[in-house]
């Protein structure tokens, strides 16, 4: 058995305990009073524990308790076992209960259980809850839930319109609509959806124009409405309103307009459609669809489109390419009337038989009905009483 050997503080007096060579040592004064001790280990000093008790690795001058310097500075928690389970920890304990558990703070570590890296809050939890998960084999990233299912994952568990209870908030303090409070881009590409500090969305366009500015540079399906009610009559439907009591044009709930380029703020060039409720007081608003500002021409056409009738104003004539039925829809003429009668509204008189007139002209008055049957060459037949 191996001889002891006891060396008691009273008996020596030692600044430095070193192996043989020299370069491995631990010294409690290299100068006068320093109060350090040092850690040396082949030739270089590796610790230090100054006067305050700090400790710094890789320093001379720690400046917290607990100090690593280094090019590769790495604190590693773990008991290199190869079987079981490995949580360690760091625990930011503001409180502890009786058992010495932390109770109030944070924790950070691994679990070893679940796989997962693992930020936790506790307000007089020691088990802690939920503020960051990583899961080891996915990468997925949770925020306030344990099992993540996206590369993020953000669960609210809220409800309610204030700003506290949104489950995502993005906040920019920018003052005006080229400040992006959200962004996403393809790889490779450019920005594909963005939201600004003015509440405009822009798809395929980092400059929306309106609070909902599409950018499509094919001819796929731009906006696509979609049920799947399996009712017969049930069909998507884009609504309109207009959030007021009592606005100054009542009846107009909406415009969809179809510019061309570079006009879309002047009523030039394109046509609007513009939906109406329907106007009891007059009678003559019967929830029509107007198509306004046609160019045609020099003429600008609307059309409106009611519950009973088409309408076409500012326009001087109507030019349909193929048969036109009127009460029928398989006309079997150019022009095919399934009535018992026509009107023209106003008479006409011809000043004489050649009067001005266009082949066809068919004219009345309260004597007699008017033909023009080649240009300028009218003929009449009198009318008479039974």
């Amino acid at each position: 058995m191996p001889s002891k050997t006891k060396i008691r503080a009273s008996q020596v007096t030692e600044d430095t305990i070193e192996d043989k060579d020299g370069d491995t040592k631990v010294q409690v004064e290299e100068s006068s009073d320093e109060d350090v001790i040092r850690f040396d280990t082949a030739g270089t000093q590796r610790m230090v524990i100054d006067a305050t008790g700090q400790v710094g690795i890789g320093t001379n001058a720690p400046e917290e308790q607990f100090h690593i310097h280094g090019s590769s500075a790495t604190l590693r928690l773990g008991n290199g076992v190869n079987s079981g389970e490995h949580s360690p920890k760091i625990q930011l304990s503001e409180m502890a209960d009786s058992n010495g558990d932390m109770s109030y703070g944070y924790s950070v570590g691994y679990n070893g259980t679940s796989n997962n890296f693992e930020i936790k809050r506790h307000s007089n939890s020691v088990s802690g809850n939920e503020v960051l998960i990583a899961n080891r084999n996915t990468g997925d990233i949770g925020i306030k839930t344990a099992s993540p299912e996206a590369d993020l994952h953000v669960y609210g568990g809220n409800s309610g319109q204030t700003f506290t209870n949104v489950v995502l908030g993005v906040e920019n303090a920018g003052s005006s609509n080229s400040f992006y409070v959200f962004q996403t881009a393809t790889s490779g590409g450019g920005k594909s959806f963005s939201v600004t500090n003015a509440g405009n969305i822009g798809v395929n366009t980092t400059a929306p124009e309106a609070k909902v500015h599409v950018v499509n540079a094919s001819t796929d399906d731009i906006l696509l409405l979609e049920t799947t009610e399996a009712s017969s009559t049930a069909s998507p439907v884009l609504k309109m309103k207009r959030n007021s009591s009592s606005p100054a044009d009542a009846d107009y709930i909406g415009q969809i307009k179809f510019a061309g380029e570079n006009d879309a703020d002047e009523e030039i060039n394109y046509a609007k459609i513009t939906g109406k409720i329907d106007d009891a007081s007059d009678g003559s608003e019967d929830g029509i669809i107007e198509f306004a500002n046609i160019k045609a021409g020099s003429q600008t056409i609307t059309a409106r489109l009611r519950s009973d009738s088409l309408q076409l104003l500012n326009s001087t004539s109507l030019t349909v390419d193929g048969s036109l039925g009127v009460g029928t829809t398989s006309p079997t003429e150019t022009l095919d009337i399934d009535g018992d009668s026509i009107r023209l509204r106003q008479s006409k008189t011809p000043a004489s038989s050649s009067a001005t007139g266009t082949a066809g002209q068919i004219a009345w008055d309260a004597n007699y009905l008017y033909v023009c049957v080649t240009t300028d060459t009218w003929k009449r037949v009198a009318i008479g009483t039974w």
